[in-house]
């Protein structure tokens, strides 16, 4: 059956308006079944002659008979097509506004990230930073050229990236001097550590949730103990060298924790992170609920990323133990009364 006049008018009606192509084909197909009801009885009713009365103004007088005569009016339902066909224009314009209005807003195809780039021993500004950026299957991203997209920070250290929104990417920050460092792209505050001499290590501390967390580090020899953590910035050996030093305390998640230490061969040093806020609060979730992730480097190179545990209580969390200079992770969780309790 071919497309009547009606059908030839909603078709352009509906393919004049913006709309997805699957909610068009819809609508016209809903629309292309009437037709062809509507096309089905016409044809079986084409020969049928409709007789409208009405007593008033269809009758007029006989000059030949006294009495008046009903008028007949004759008329074929296909001069009414024309008519239909424009009513259901409107009606296909209606639907579409009200699918168009009902429907979920299409998610975005690109999304900008704006970075922060900072030294994790001072937090300055580094500028001229390097970024790339890799898929989840570690491939680095490209550019329409086939070039490996790249970004830079300014002399602010700030940097803004528009990636697609297909899946979750990964930043890889270089610059000279400091080591290489790789985050998620929801990380928008990245704290690189600078370059080390071989024997040195460093631990960053960063969290995110909105609370107080110290790094402390207990160098312990023989039946002596020293710390270092919030109100002890250093110690020292015996030579009055820094051999251990507190190179930023922070008290909120929005910049980190860092300490840098020797690790001489005479002595045990536990790293250990503890919640100020949970010994205010008695709060012994504080500290595994906090996110906190600890970022340990060593001479010119990433020894690893360790992140607490989530499953045991406590405000006390021992991540590590260097003893005649072997490393060795401990990844332990208690409790304590004080700062100065922590082993």
């Amino acid at each position: 059956m071919k497309d009547s006049k009606f059908s030839a008018e909603y078709t352009n009606a509906v393919n004049n308006i913006s709309l997805p192509a699957d909610y068009k084909e819809k609508i016209l197909s809903a629309l292309r079944e009437e037709d062809k009801k509507l096309q089905r009885n016409s044809s079986e009713k084409n020969t049928e002659i409709i007789e409208l009365t009405n007593s008033e103004d269809n009758t007029f007088d006989n000059p030949y008979n006294t009495e008046k005569t009903t008028k007949r009016t004759k008329f074929n339902i296909k001069k009414f097509i024309p008519a239909v066909a424009s009513v259901a224009a409107a009606i296909v314009l209606v639907i579409a506004a009200v699918l168009l209005l009902s429907r979920k807003p299409l998610v975005p195809t690109e999304t900008t990230f704006n970075f922060s780039v900072a030294s994790a021993t001072n937090l300055g500004n580094i500028s001229g930073a390097r970024l790339v950026f890799k898929d989840s299957s570690g491939e680095l991203l490209k550019d329409e050229d086939g070039e490996v997209l790249t970004a830079y920070t300014d002399a602010n250290g700030n940097v803004s990236v528009t990636l697609p929104s297909t899946e979750e990417y990964t930043a890889q920050v270089t610059v000279d001097g400091y080591i290489a460092y790789e985050t998620s792209v929801q990380n928008k505050n990245i704290y690189i550590s600078p370059v080390m001499n071989e024997d040195t290590y460093r631990a960053v501390l960063t969290w995110e949730k909105d609370c107080d967390l110290d790094a402390i580090l207990t160098m312990t020899k023989g039946e002596e103990k020293e710390q270092l953590f919030y109100f002890k910035s250093d110690i020292k050996d015996e030579q009055g060298q820094v051999i251990a030093a507190l190179d930023v305390d922070s008290q909120t998640a929005s910049a980190p924790e860092t300490i840098t230490f020797n690790a001489t061969e005479d002595a045990i040093f536990r790293y250990s992170v503890a919640s100020y806020s949970a010994l205010k609060e008695s709060d012994d979730n504080n500290l595994t609920a906090s996110g906190a992730l600890v970022t340990l480097y060593k001479g010119d190179k990433l020894v690893g990323k360790y992140k607490v545990p989530e499953s045991t209580l406590g405000n006390a969390w021992c991540l590590f133990e260097i003893n005649d200079s072997q490393l060795e992770i401990k990844n332990e969780i208690y409790s304590v009364d004080a700062i100065i309790d922590v082993k």
